[in-house]
């Protein structure tokens, strides 16, 4: 079971921004179904961002040390 759209508010009930996963975008993996494209619209702003996935992994082993505060700070 997948999403098709999220909405994001503001403290006060504005709509700031919406999440879409066009459903001609969901392709089936081998752990389901996926969307490979996902689209973030402000809605305030009147920007969005699409975010296209090329290649997944799952059940990747990431080390814990990649989550500490200087890994996250330093961007790496």
């Amino acid at each position: 079971c997948l999403p098709l759209k999220l909405e994001l508010y503001e403290t006060g009930g504005r709509l700031r921004k919406v999440m879409s996963f066009p459903l001609d975008e969901i392709k089936p993996t081998v752990k389901g179904h996926f969307p490979h494209l996902i689209r973030v619209e402000d809605r305030i702003d009147g920007t969005h961002t699409d975010i296209l996935v090329e290649e997944i992994e799952f059940d990747a082993r990431i080390p814990a040390s990649y989550f500490s505060q200087s890994k996250l700070e330093l961007g790496g």
